[in-house]
């Protein structure tokens, strides 16, 4: 079995190391990154992992995930003209979700090996425990 975890990630530079290196120790194989932020300095630190994917959303990702989430419902035409795709980051992730399922899939038809459990996973969530627990 081959667990994987995807993470929108912005502003993070100081946890992305931490937040990779936590996941890969506990047993995860593979993790899919998708920054927010086209400059973010962490890019670097995740592109050093081979087990890492990492995408960076910049205008052209940003179309595409805006186009492929309009295709899936007539409520969600107005992502673009409303803003919402920038506002609402829980949009940004469920795109990033989609994306990451069929990078999965497509890397079972490339590599045989079989992604079986996938988490979206908040880079907030480990580092605010982190700190919790260090007091």
């Amino acid at each position: 079995m081959i667990f994987a975890i995807v993470s929108t990630i912005a502003d993070e530079k100081e946890q992305v190391d931490y937040f990779i290196r936590y996941h890969l120790s506990i047993g995860f194989d593979r993790l899919y990154l998708y920054f927010d932020e086209p400059g973010d300095p962490a890019i670097d630190v995740a592109k050093s992992y081979p087990q890492v994917e990492v995408t960076v959303c910049n205008d052209n990702w940003r179309k595409q995930c805006i186009d492929s989430l309009a295709s899936l419902s007539d409520s969600e035409l107005e992502l673009h003209e409303a803003g919402l795709y920038e506002a609402e980051v829980m949009i940004r992730q469920e795109a990033n979700v989609r994306f990451a399922i069929e990078r999965a899939r497509k890397e079972k038809k490339s590599h045989g090996c079989c992604i079986s459990t996938l988490m979206n996973c908040s880079i907030h969530r480990l580092t605010t425990s982190r700190r919790i627990f260090r007091r």
